[in-house]
Order: C-alpha cells, then sequence, then structure tokens
C-alpha cells in the first residue's frame, strides 16, 4: 500500500457541516446566543486596544425574514474576514474570549438562506463583506469535499470605509420555516436575559452590591448592554429577594480562586415560583447558572446535578450566578456544561461548598423563623384567651381545651428554645413560657362562675336532664373535633347564640 497522499484526496466532506450546524445546535436560539458571544469578544477586544472610545450597545432585530445582530466592537480586518470563510479556525483562546472554536459563526448555516457579515476594523479605511450561501451548502451531496463546498458558496468583497469605524453587522437573510417559532420575540427576550452578558436591570435593588462584587472578584467582567428590537435586556431576576450572598470558592490547596458567586435568596421561605399560576411551579429563573466571560453555561439544573448532593430543590430558593474563574475549566461546544476534565472536576468539588453554605443559610433561616412564631403562637394563644375572659366569653366547656392548646404552643417553643443562639430571642421565649404557664395556672384555678368564664346551662337555668343532654352533646363534638379546636370553639359558640336567642323567644 502506498504511502504517498493523492493532493486532490479530501478528507471532510459536507456532511460534517450539516453535523456542526444542526447536530451541535438542536437548540435554534442558540445560534442567536453563538452572534452575540462573537460580538461580546469584539466588545472587548476594543475595550483592551482602544479603551478611549465609548462602547456602545450590540442591538438585534428579528424580522419576517430575516434577523440582524449587530456590534460597534474592534471589528475584522481582510484576513479576519477570510478566515471567517473557514470552518473551524480560530485564533481566539480558550480562557480569554468567550468564543474561540471557529464552528459558532457557522451555526447559523442550519436557519437561513445567506449569511451576510459586513466589517470594518478600528483605524483601518476598508470595510468587508463576506456572502455565505447557506442554502446552496445544504443542497450539496453530503459526499461533496469540505473544501470545495466552502470556496464555491462563500465570497469576500473588499470596499472604501472610514478609519474610525468600527462594527460587524450580521444579517441572516431568508430564515427558515422550521425555525421561525424558535424567534418568537418575547422569548428570545427571555433566553437573552437568561445567557447573554447584559448589565443588571436598573430597578433591581442588589444590582450596585452584586456589580461591585464582580468588578473585584471576576477579572475581565465587563456587561455588554444589547436591545433587541429596542427594547433593552437585562439581568433576570426575582421578587421578592433580600440581600445577595457572595463567595470566593478557592481550589482545593486554598491558593487560587476558581470561582465567585452571588445568590440571593428568596424573602419568603419557600422556593421562588412562576407568578400568576394556579399550579404550583419552579420559577423559571430560580436557581444558580455557571458563567464563563459572563455567558451562561447550562441552565440552573446544571449545577444541582454537578455538586448538590443533598436537598437540591433549595437551590430553588435562591437564583444567582457562579463565575468561573479557572481558564481549564472549558465549555463544551454547544455550552449546555463544561468539557470532561480534571479542572472540571476539580470546580464541581470544590462547588459543594456553595450548596452547604446555602443550605446552612436556609435551614437556619427557617429554625429563626420557626422559632419565632413558636414565641408569636404562645403570647397570641394568651392575648386570645385573657381577652375571652375579660368579655366574659369563654365558654367553661372550652375552658380546659384552651389551656390544652396554650400548652402545646408552649411545648412547641420549649422543644426549639435549645435551637435559638440569640440572647434577646431567648428571653423573649422564656418571657412568653412564664406567660403562658401562668395563665394556664389561672384558667386551672378558676370555677364556673368567676374571671369571665360562661356556663350557658346554669345561666339559662338547664334541669338535671337537659344539662346531661347539653354535656353530650358537647362530649361528641370534642371529640370529632379533638383535631380542629378553632372549628369546635366557633360550633359551641353558635350553640350559644341558637339557644340565648331561643330562650329571648
Amino acid at each position: 500500500m502506498s504511502s504517498e497522499t493523492n493532493a486532490k484526496e479530501a478528507f471532510a466532506y459536507t456532511a460534517i457541516l450539516q453535523t456542526l450546524t444542526e447536530g451541535l445546535y438542536p437548540n435554534k436560539k442558540h445560534v442567536i446566543r453563538e452572534l452575540v458571544q462573537n460580538g461580546y469578544d469584539a466588545l472587548g477586544k476594543l475595550k483592551a486596544k482602544a479603551p478611549e472610545q465609548a462602547i456602545k450597545p450590540m442591538s438585534i432585530k428579528i424580522t419576517d425574514s430575516s434577523i440582524f445582530v449587530a456590534d460597534f466592537g474592534y471589528g475584522m480586518n481582510e484576513q479576519k474576514m477570510r478566515e471567517y470563510r473557514y470552518l473551524g479556525y480560530s485564533e481566539k483562546t480558550a480562557g480569554e474570549e468567550a468564543g474561540f472554536r471557529g464552528i459558532g459563526k457557522y451555526s447559523a448555516v442550519s436557519i437561513c438562506e445567506r449569511m451576510i457579515i459586513d466589517s470594518s476594523q478600528f483605524g483601518i479605511d476598508k470595510n468587508y463583506r463576506v456572502v455565505i450561501d447557506a442554502s446552496a451548502m445544504r443542497r450539496r451531496d453530503k459526499n461533496t469535499p469540505l473544501e470545495e463546498v466552502l470556496q464555491e458558496h462563500t465570497s469576500i468583497e473588499e470596499s472604501t470605509g472610514m478609519k474610525q469605524d468600527h462594527y460587524t453587522f450580521i444579517e441572516l437573510q431568508g430564515i427558515r420555516p422550521d425555525a421561525r417559532s424558535h424567534f418568537e420575540l418575547n422569548e428570545l427576550k427571555t433566553y437573552l436575559r437568561q445567557t447573554a452578558p447584559v448589565p443588571f436591570d436598573p430597578t433591581f435593588a442588589h444590582a450596585d452590591t452584586i456589580e461591585k462584587g464582580m468588578l473585584a472578584f471576576v477579572p475581565g467582567y465587563f456587561p455588554a448592554h444589547l436591545t433587541v428590537n429596542g427594547f433593552p435586556i437585562y439581568k433576570a431576576f426575582i421578587e421578592p429577594s433580600v440581600r445577595p450572598v457572595t463567595q470566593i470558592v478557592w481550589d482545593k490547596e486554598r491558593k487560587n480562586p476558581i470561582a465567585y458567586f452571588w445568590a440571593c435568596p428568596n424573602k419568603e421561605e419557600t422556593m421562588f415560583r412562576e407568578p400568576n399560576l394556579e399550579v404550583t411551579r419552579r420559577h423559571h429563573h430560580a436557581g444558580l447558572v455557571f458563567k464563563v466571560k459572563n455567558i451562561t453555561v447550562g441552565d440552573q439544573f446544571l449545577p444541582r446535578k454537578a455538586f448538590w448532593r443533598t436537598t437540591p430543590e433549595l437551590s430553588s430558593h435562591y437564583f444567582g450566578e457562579i463565575h468561573v474563574l479557572d481558564k481549564e475549566v472549558t465549555p463544551s461546544s454547544d455550552r449546555t456544561d463544561f468539557e470532561d476534565n480534571a479542572a472540571r472536576r476539580a470546580l464541581y468539588e470544590q462547588c459543594y461548598v456553595i450548596a452547604q453554605d446555602l443550605n446552612y443559610r436556609r435551614r437556619a433561616e427557617s429554625v429563626a423563623r420557626n422559632f419565632d412564631k413558636a414565641v408569636a403562637a404562645v403570647n397570641q394563644a394568651v392575648t386570645q384567651g385573657e381577652s375571652k375572659l375579660q368579655q366574659k366569653a369563654m365558654p367553661v366547656e372550652l375552658k380546659d381545651d384552651a389551656a390544652y392548646r396554650i400548652r402545646r404552643t408552649l411545648e412547641n417553643l420549649q422543644k426549639r428554645l435549645n435551637q435559638s443562639k440569640n440572647p434577646q430571642k431567648k428571653r423573649a421565649a422564656k418571657a412568653a413560657m412564664k406567660r403562658g404557664e401562668s395563665f394556664i395556672s389561672k384558667l386551672n384555678s378558676m370555677g364556673h362562675r368567676e374571671g369571665g368564664v360562661i356556663d350557658i346551662t346554669d345561666a339559662l337555668k338547664f334541669d338535671a336532664r337537659c344539662k346531661a343532654v347539653y354535656d353530650t352533646i358537647i362530649g361528641v363534638l370534642k371529640s370529632e373535633f379533638q383535631n380542629d379546636p378553632q372549628r369546635l370553639e366557633r360550633i359551641v359558640l353558635r350553640i350559644h347564640e341558637a339557644l340565648r336567642a331561643s330562650e329571648k323567644a
């Protein structure tokens, strides 16, 4: 067998193009993310090379037949525009820029008839246009050499421009019918709020606090403004939330930071829920997401799967971000996860401290709230009892039940007393317990005709037979409603009311 290679022999075919464009990006919205990602890299390059230049917003425009994505970043010169025609070629460095494989730019081949890319690099008085005939590419036989397809169905043009211009405009012309449903405007906005490298909503109360932490601990962090059909896109947030938890995640030797996270807890003692739904459902923005270069990797279920070993449902009590700082942790091509390597395994292992911390905080908050509720329950029960005695509205047949109910609240508070480390709260609890015990003693010492206790059988002068019947009825009611004392009380009071009305009649 000859070891020589035929100069005309092809080693890649058109089928690989379909695999990389349609198979790699089954969610068509990822196409927009890839283009936004490239625009974000261009803005970062402008920020680094020409810091005096203002950073303008990126923009997306959706029409019935086309999608336009524009950025005013550093732009591309002739060589970069020629490389735009190459598949899999990229000079970007993993860990330094969001996109680096040279594949994402071709993701749009699967959704449109033609791609038109116009660009001008900062400081160069030339404009360049690359046209990619996506429709013709898809029609080629799958065994056609890929080199031939790229050469025949892509082109580049040059025109005179101005040195101060810097931009990249991309038009996806002729969106395919089977792809249009993926770009419904409101759904795309929601998707970009969760994935794009956008700033915080100015109405979000904790935006400044989180922003300061990101600028301090996430190297190269900067938010890029983005509009969709003129509508500004901001990071998603949920209300009601409270002040964020922040933390650095260190490597095993505690020498280098590998992640920085922030998380806002729900003000309520439950998970964030979708509003205005009859069926209780987790809010679609609840949970934490990984970010690399401020762009989302995976979704809220990735951290739960990766490192939330116990009670992962508590992650839905928060919303927030985990910014990966270790450059060896590399997003997978479709950005649904990270490439499996030692750095990813170390990240997931060390991020376990996030789950531990947030779970501990939520449980501690629950303990504190339940402790406060237990104190309040004792005080409320005693206050209600005192009020009834003062108004002479406590039926004698419910006197023991009132004492029992207060005794139950005291037992609940006693069980929780050792869980609190707060001296002030402990003093309040002991005062409530003392008050409860005193009121129970008072009830136990009262007769049937003193201190506001009412004996309806005595007040209405029941004879022995009537009293026996009445006591039997009350006994049955107590048995039936022993687990619902409030309902029992309402029924007894209604019986009293009816008996008094009957007596008057």
